[in-house]
């Protein structure tokens, strides 16, 4: 630990920050180092979870499955008649 103190002395900061041209009035605070951090993990964390979420929910056994509201219209349509009939059954 005591090599590290060595390298980052604020007479060893000032050296590169002169060598290097570097603005410190530009240079971010902790306090916002901290926030684009916090950004930074929970962005990784919500594209994990679109991650997982697609490959639960659009993936089974290995085949992308697919779906349509068209199929939705057709099922419907052919299912409609039956479900009145049964009503109208069950009802009589």
């Amino acid at each position: 630990m005591e090599n590290v103190t060595k390298l980052f002395n604020q007479a060893t900061i000032q050296k590169v920050v002169a060598a290097r041209g570097i603005d410190t009035t530009k240079l971010p605070t902790k306090e916002e180092l901290d926030h684009q951090t916090i950004d930074r993990a929970n962005a990784g964390v919500i594209a994990n979870r679109k991650r997982y979420y697609y490959r639960m929910s659009v993936w089974s056994g290995g085949v992308p499955l697919r779906f349509s509201f068209n199929d939705c219209r057709l099922i419907n349509s052919l299912i409609k008649p039956k479900l009145e009939n049964l009503v109208i059954r069950h009802l009589s």
